[in-house]
C-alpha cells in the first residue's frame, strides 16, 4: 500500500517536476543567465559534501581535506562549462546571413555598418559640434527631418559616438511613456536625478529640489493648488531652480538631453515638452537635442492666437536640417545593381533566392524600371519607404511567385504600400478593373453598354481618389495594369478583347482567372496553378515515352480529380508553344482514348468537346505538325 500511494505521488508530482526542469535549463542556456534559487542549493551542497569527506575519510591533515575540496569544486566546475558548451556547439547564423535573409526592420539603425544611406559622417559632425560648444550655458538643438528621413537612426548612431566621451553625460527622455504634462514633468526630472546619481554624490537638499522644482513646474502648467512637504517653497521656485542649476553648473561633464518623436504626441503632450525645454533649459551645462518634424509639430498645435513657427523658433536655438538621402543610394538598394561596386539590389537578390531568370525576369526588368523612373521614384524617396515595400515584395512573393506577372505583381504591392484605400477597393469592387472576359465578370453590376460602363468607371475613380494627394500616379499604376481603366480615363478609346489569350498566358492581373491570385495569394479550389501545368509540360516535353505519361496525367490523376477539363482548356491556351514531339504524342493520346473522355456536362464544355478543340487549337497554331 506504501508503494501505491508513492507510486502515485511521483505520477502526481511528475508533470511539475518536468516543467521545473525545462523552466530551469531554458533559463540556464540564455546569454546572460542569472543566479537561481536552485544553483544557490547546489552551492549550498558543496560545505556538506566537504564536511562527510572530512569525516568518511581517512585524511591525515586539513591539507589533503583543501586539496579534495579544490578538486571538487574545479571537477563542478569542468562540468559547468562543458554542459553551457553544448550551446555553443550549436551552429549560429551569422548575424549577416540574417539581416540577408529576413524581413527589414523598421526600427531605427544602431551600428555604423548597418548605415547603407550614409548618416555616420553626419552624425559625426553633430556630435563634434556638441562636444566643442565653448560655454557653459545651456542650449537647445533641433533636428528637423520627415518621417522615414532617419531621425532616430542619427540619434543612435550619435550616442553610439559619445559613448566614448567622458565629458558628456547622455540623458533620453521619452515623452510617449507618460500620458499628461504632469507625468511628463515629473518623470523628466527623477529621470535627471537617476543620470546624476549614477555619476555623483547628490546632497540631500538637491535631491529635494528636483523633486519640488518639477512640481512648482506643473502648478505653473496647469493653475492649480499643490500639498507641497514645505509650503514656503511655492513662492521661492527662482531659489529652488539656482540651487539646482548651481549644483549642475559645478559639474565637469555636460548633460545632452535627447527628445525625440515629439511630432508624434498629442497638441497638449507637445506643448508640456516644450515648456519643459524652455524652462529647463536655462540650467548651465544643459544641452537639448530635439528631434521632430517641423511641420507636423506646427499643424498640432496650430491655433489662431499665435505662429506655431515663431513659438518653435523662440525655442530652439539652432535647427539643423536632417540632409536629403540621395535618391540614388535608394534607388540602388532597392533596384538597381552595381556590380562593378559589389551592390546588389533588394529585388536581384530576392529574384536570385526564388530562382527568376531569363525571359521573365529581363521583361521585368525592362518594364518595371521604366515606370519607376517617371512615376514611382517619387514615392520612394526615404528609406523607411523603400523598407516597407520591400517587406511586402519580400513576404507576398513567395507564396504565388509562379502564379503572376511580375510587373503587375509589383504594380499591385505599390499600391498596397502606400495607397491601401485603392488596394483595398480592388479586393471589395473587381468588376471596375476586371476586363470582362468571362461569363463570371460579365455579371457585374456594371452596365452592359460600353459607353455607360466607362463612365460608371470613371466616376467610381473620381470619387475613391477624390482626397488622395497622388491621384496622378494612382491613375497611371492603374491605366498601365487594368485596360478597362485605360479606356475609361483615357479619350483613345480601343477594344482589348483581342488580348485575352496573350494576358491570360502572361498571368496578368486583368484576366478574370488571375485577378483573385493577386489579392488571395493562392489558387482558387479546383483549379490547377499555372505551377503545376508549366510541370506537366516540363515532363512531357522531357519523357522518353510521351504517350504514356500523357495518358497518365490525364486519366490517372487529372480525370479522378476532376480537373481534366480545365487542363483541356489550358492545352488550347498553349497550343501553339507546344514541342512538335509533343503536340503528336498528345494527339495520338486524344485520338486513341476518345472513348474515354465523357459528353456529359455543358454545352461545347465538356471532357470530349475540349479534346476536340485541342485537337484543333494544335492543328490551327502548329502547322508543322
Amino acid at each position: 500500500l506504501l508503494l501505491i500511494v508513492l507510486y502515485a505521488f511521483l505520477i502526481a508530482l511528475y508533470q511539475r517536476t518536468a516543467l521545473l526542469f525545462l523552466r530551469y535549463r531554458n533559463t540556464y542556456f540564455l546569454s546572460e543567465p542569472h543566479f537561481l534559487p536552485v544553483d544557490g542549493f547546489i552551492l549550498a551542497l558543496l560545505p556538506t559534501i566537504v564536511y562527510f569527506t572530512y569525516l568518511y575519510i581517512d585524511a591525515t591533515s586539513h591539507s589533503i581535506i583543501l586539496i579534495a575540496s579544490l578538486v571538487l569544486f574545479l571537477t563542478i566546475a569542468y562540468v559547468h562549462s562543458l554542459i553551457r558548451s553544448l550551446k555553443s556547439s550549436v551552429p549560429v547564423t551569422p548575424e549577416s546571413e540574417i539581416l540577408r535573409s529576413a524581413l527589414f526592420s523598421d526600427e531605427p539603425i544602431n551600428r555604423n555598418d548597418e548605415d547603407l544611406i550614409g548618416r555616420k559622417r553626419f552624425a559625426e559632425a553633430l556630435k563634434e559640434h556638441i562636444y566643442n560648444l565653448s560655454f557653459i550655458n545651456s542650449f537647445v538643438i533641433a533636428l528637423y527631418g520627415r518621417w522615414g528621413e532617419g531621425k532616430t537612426s542619427v540619434l543612435n548612431l550619435l550616442k553610439k559616438e559619445i559613448i566614448s566621451e567622458e565629458n558628456i553625460l547622455v540623458y533620453e527622455f521619452d515623452p510617449w511613456f507618460f500620458g499628461d504634462e504632469n507625468a511628463i514633468v515629473g518623470n523628466f526630472y527623477r529621470g535627471l536625478e537617476d543620470l546624476l546619481q549614477e555619476n555623483y554624490f547628490i546632497p540631500r537638499g538637491i535631491k529635494k529640489y528636483l523633486t519640488l522644482y518639477p512640481e512648482i513646474l506643473i502648478k505653473g502648467f496647469v493653475g492649480i493648488s499643490l500639498n507641497f512637504r514645505k509650503k514656503e517653497s511655492e513662492d521661492r521656485p527662482m531659489e529652488i531652480k539656482k540651487k539646482i542649476e548651481r549644483f549642475v553648473s559645478a559639474m565637469d561633464k555636460r548633460v545632452l538631453v535627447v527628445i525625440d518623436n515629439i511630432d508624434r504626441l498629442q497638441r497638449d503632450e507637445v506643448l508640456a515638452v516644450f515648456r519643459l525645454v524652455k524652462l529647463t533649459s536655462q540650467m548651465k551645462n544643459m544641452v537639448f537635442l530635439l528631434s521632430f518634424d517641423p511641420t507636423r509639430v506646427a499643424e498640432t498645435i496650430q491655433d489662431a492666437e499665435r505662429d506655431p513657427h515663431d513659438y518653435i523658433e523662440k525655442i530652439v536655438q539652432l535647427p539643423i536640417h536632417l540632409p536629403m538621402t540621395e535618391q540614388r543610394k535608394i534607388d540602388s538598394i532597392l533596384l538597381f545593381s552595381y556590380p562593378d561596386a559589389g551592390l546588389r539590389s533588394e529585388i536581384d537578390k530576392l529574384f536570385d533566392q526564388l530562382g527568376i531568370e531569363g525571359k521573365r525576369r529581363k521583361d521585368f526588368d525592362e518594364a518595371f524600371v521604366k515606370m519607376y523612373n517617371s512615376e514611382l521614384k517619387q514615392l520612394f524617396s526615404t528609406f523607411r519607404a523603400a523598407k516597407r515595400y520591400m517587406n511586402s515584395i519580400m513576404f507576398r512573393l513567395p507564396f504565388v511567385e509562379r502564379e503572376v506577372n511580375l510587373y503587375d505583381f509589383f504594380i499591385v504591392e505599390v499600391l498596397q504600400t502606400f495607397f491601401p484605400s485603392v488596394y483595398a477597393d480592388l479586393k471589395n469592387s473587381p468588376w471596375y478593373y476586371v476586363s470582362h472576359w468571362s461569363f463570371e465578370f460579365a455579371l457585374s453590376p456594371l452596365s452592359y453598354d460600353e459607353n455607360k460602363r466607362r463612365e460608371e468607371i470613371r466616376q467610381h475613380l473620381d470619387s475613391l481618389l477624390k482626397d488622395e494627394k497622388e491621384k496622378t500616379i494612382v491613375i497611371s499604376l492603374l491605366e498601365d495594369i487594368f485596360p478597362e481603366v485605360k479606356n475609361a480615363v483615357s479619350r483613345n478609346h480601343a477594344s482589348y478583347d483581342g488580348l485575352a489569350s496573350s494576358y491570360r498566358i502572361e498571368k496578368r492581373i486583368a484576366h478574370p482567372e488571375c485577378y483573385m491570385k493577386y489579392l488571395m495569394l493562392d489558387v482558387r479550389e479546383g483549379v490547377i496553378p499555372d505551377s503545376e501545368f508549366e510541370d506537366v509540360l516540363k515532363k512531357w516535353n522531357e519523357s522518353s515515352d510521351k504517350e504514356a505519361d500523357i495518358a497518365a496525367t490525364f486519366f490517372d490523376k487529372y480525370k479522378k480529380e476532376s480537373k481534366l477539363i480545365d487542363l483541356l482548356q489550358r492545352l488550347k491556351l498553349h497550343a501553339g508553344s507546344l514541342e512538335k514531339e509533343t503536340a503528336l504524342a498528345l494527339i495520338n493520346v486524344i485520338y486513341k482514348n476518345c472513348s474515354k473522355f465523357t459528353r456529359a456536362g455543358d454545352m461545347w464544355n465538356t471532357e470530349f468537346d475540349q479534346s476536340e478543340g485541342v485537337i484543333f487549337r494544335i492543328l490551327e497554331d502548329n502547322r508543322s505538325v
